[in-house]
């Protein structure tokens, strides 16, 4: 199980890895050429709407033309999979690991289906992220999540029961743009106590900067945001060296494609080719990719 050996190096090296969402292949590319040039090795992570928009079988084939084409290893993983068919049709595929994200079952629910869905993954070399609490904000298939703040002792039963390889955990973090009222506050205590019980890396979720240059380029295009506040830089280091091993990042990509795309059409391109945008808006993401693994992986 490949995947396990670069938890155990970001554990031994006391950093985090980075985990980006993409959707299509110039996503997928963009992620791919920031690993190339930072020469750090990242998660490239699709949800189950980006396998509905592009099929399971591009990422798959992606995963396999990109590792050729730049002579890197890339590694593939399920972000909060729900279907368990899709689930399934991941593990057999080739992804190496896969998120069952069982967060809005009863307890001895999300147990029960994780614990089968490591026992299948594990006949296919594949490792199993669970999540116990509930990230706060919008998501696929779930909706105004509240924050649920992960307990510690039930955390450490689910990882004894269930023999899941990862655990994403809640400390105060959201998906989408909208994250703290004021300002970035973590439950850092919390952390503390999460990786003294907990055995195995730990994930954080929602996680998302939300750079201010991001919101105000989209507000100056006429782009309502309100209250936009990420996680910042200070507290994503502070939570690796309390024992992060993975953070999860979509919403920043999004943005930074996004003001890419719109600052072209506004600033009155001579063409307007889709492919021309998208072309551009990857390299925007890829920048942004970048930016977050030197910040994951520096001391």
């Amino acid at each position: 199980m490949k995947i396990k050996r670069l938890y155990q190096l970001a554990e031994k090296r006391k950093i985090a890895i980075g985990h980006f969402n993409v959707s299509n292949i110039e996503t997928f590319e963009a992620a791919v050429r920031a690993s190339k040039k930072t020469k750090k090795p990242i998660i490239i992570a699709v949800s189950e709407g980006a396998i509905e928009h592009s099929g399971l079988e591009f990422f798959v084939g992606a995963k396999d033309y990109y590792e050729n084409k730049y002579n890197i290893e890339l590694f593939l993983h399920l972000d909060h999979g729900y279907n368990l068919d899709i689930i399934g049709e991941a593990i057999h595929g080739g992804f190496d690991s896969v998120m069952f994200d069982g967060s809005h079952l009863d307890f001895s629910e999300n147990v029960r289906l994780t614990r089968s869905i490591v026992n299948q993954a594990h006949r296919y070399g594949a490792a199993v992220e669970a999540e116990i609490g509930s990230i706060g904000g919008d998501e696929e298939n779930v909706k105004n999540r509240k924050i649920i703040f992960t307990d510690p002792l039930l955390a450490q039963d689910f990882v004894k029961k269930t023999n899941c390889d990862m655990l994403a955990v809640a400390i105060g973090t959201s998906h989408g743009i909208h994250k703290f009222l004021k300002k970035s506050e973590l439950d850092f205590k919390l952390l503390e106590v999460l990786r003294k019980v907990i055995p195995v890396p730990l994930v954080l979720h929602g996680a998302s900067m939300v750079r201010s240059e991001l919101v105000m380029d989209l507000k100056e295009r006429g782009v309502k945001i309100n209250n936009a506040i990420g996680v910042s830089a200070h507290d994503l280091k502070k939570a690796i060296g309390l024992g992060i091993r993975k953070i999860n990042v979509d919403t920043d990509l999004q943005l930074a494609m996004i003001v890419e795309i719109l600052d072209n059409i506004y600033d009155g391109q001579d063409s307007l080719k889709l492919y021309k945008l998208l072309n551009q808006a990857g390299k925007a993401m890829e920048e942004e990719v970048i930016r977050h693994i030197k910040l994951f992986s520096s001391k």
